[in-house]
């Protein structure tokens, strides 16, 4: 038996250098705003609210929650409960990730059980550093304290302790970043998935 990785295209993902300023001109957020973006499903598994309470620990920190589901409304009646809601951002589904990513200071996911999640690869590709719950197989793709970090589920605290870690020190987030774009361009490249099979 071999296993054998995922593999995507990541060409414009790769291609991205700095900023597009089409997701922060959609949402009005100027350049020095801290913003978060998360690209999920909005069902139960990926566990929103988790991140939800973690930006409620984040002073003047955004989210842009891209991705839609049948949890939308609770979702957005629970921001508002935890008195973010002018800081968090439904934006729907999102058909554009270059451009979502790239506008992003940090990718998170606080999924409670995962696969391989493409949406960090992606973001990795597109060179942000991520924060994500060492579930299923984030850990396949997330290398703890050297492309993202890893926390565990439903902990909300130590969520924002990285993200913060991360949104106060740019060095930091820019090493880990550039990390993440060499991890996912040389083990989850489409190129490499054909040379594998």
């Amino acid at each position: 038996y071999r296993i054998v990785p995922l593999g995507l295209d990541l060409t414009r993902y790769l291609s991205i250098n700095g900023r597009s300023g089409v997701l922060r001109r959609y949402l009005r957020l100027d350049d020095h705003v801290p913003l978060i973006g998360v690209a999920a499903r909005l069902v139960p598994i990926k566990d929103h609210a988790t991140l939800l309470r973690a930006v409620a620990r984040l002073s003047g920190v955004h989210l842009a929650v891209l991705g839609d589901g049948p949890l939308r409304k609770e979702l957005e009646e629970f921001a508002r409960s935890l008195d973010i809601a002018d800081r968090v951002h439904f934006v729907g589904w999102w058909t554009n990730m270059t451009y979502g990513f790239a506008d992003c200071d940090v990718v998170a996911l606080a999924s409670r059980s995962e696969g391989t999640p493409v949406s960090l690869i992606e973001a990795m590709a597109a060179g942000r550093p991520v924060v994500a719950t060492n579930v299923g197989g984030t850990a396949s793709v997330v290398d703890d304290g050297v492309t993202g970090f890893l926390v565990p589920p439903n902990d909300p605290i130590a969520l924002a302790e990285m993200v913060d870690r991360l949104l106060s020190d740019p060095k930091l987030g820019l090493q880990l970043g550039t990390a993440g774009r060499l991890s996912a361009r040389t083990r989850f490249n489409i190129d490499r998935l054909a040379d594998d099979m």
